[in-house]
């Protein structure tokens, strides 16, 4: 590097003509760093030019010295920003840390399959077990002064603009760690093997099939003279008496 700042220190700024063309990058917001691309070293030097600075740039591009002048703004595009990575979407939650689950939804407008998710017996019986809270409310839910409860607003507000029904979890200290929009039975079922909660389905008696019958005391055995009917005749005694 030394060499190539003597050198630059010694080129007569009479010599009008400098060969090659490097090409620049340009990095920074307020305050730019401008370096040449693709060299192997490189030196800058500012003279006192008769109108402006002089900027020389003399570089080794493949094992050749280039030297030019720097031109303000030159004809160049800056080095592309490059592109963000794509973020990680939202982690599974761990299973036990989801305390509560709040269904948020227009009643008025619930659908056939909405319902059918809500009703589900196996659904209500696996969410009991884990000891898993579930509320059911309406976006339009007031509190005694006609407000929005304060515990909700929130997660009411982040509803309505995810498209309504949307159900979320949340862990012991009331933070949000999961939410999904469910329509159907089948996505109740899925949000819930999600935190490790196994659905069991109830098994269904086929149709037109009759309940268990009770079991009833044994028939005690007849004797043989007993009447099956169960109204038998009375013999009466007679009594002779000779004269």
């Amino acid at each position: 590097m030394c060499w190539l700042r003597s050198l630059l220190a010694t080129i007569a700024i009479a010599s009008g003509a400098f060969a090659g063309e490097l090409n620049y990058a340009i990095q920074g917001g307020d305050q730019l760093s401008i370096t040449a691309k693709d060299v192997e070293q490189q030196a800058w030097k500012i003279f006192n030019g008769e109108k402006a600075p002089l900027i020389i740039v003399a570089a080794v591009v493949n094992g050749s010295l280039v030297v030019e002048e720097f031109k303000w703004p030159f004809d160049t595009q800056p080095s592309p920003t490059p592109e963000p990575e794509p973020q990680p979407g939202p982690p599974t939650p761990h299973p036990n840390s989801v305390t509560s689950l709040i269904w948020i939804e227009e009643s008025e407008a619930r659908q056939p399959s909405q319902a059918a998710a809500l009703i589900d017996k196996s659904i209500r019986e696996a969410i009991s077990q884990r000891r898993i809270s579930f509320r059911v409310v309406d976006v339009d839910v007031k509190d005694e002064k006609g407000e929005t409860p304060s515990d909700l607003a929130a997660l009411i507000d982040a509803a309505k603009s995810k498209g309504l029904p949307v159900v979320f979890g949340l862990d012991a200290n009331g933070k949000t760690v999961l939410e999904a929009k469910v329509n159907t039975r089948e996505d109740f079922e899925s949000l819930l093997r999600r935190l490790g909660v196994a659905v069991v389905e109830q098994r269904k008696e086929p149709v037109g099939s009759s309940p268990p019958q009770s079991q009833s005391k044994p028939a005690q055995p007849q004797s043989s003279g007993s009447c099956a009917s169960g109204s038998c005749p009375t013999t009466g005694r007679w009594l002779i008496r000779r004269r």
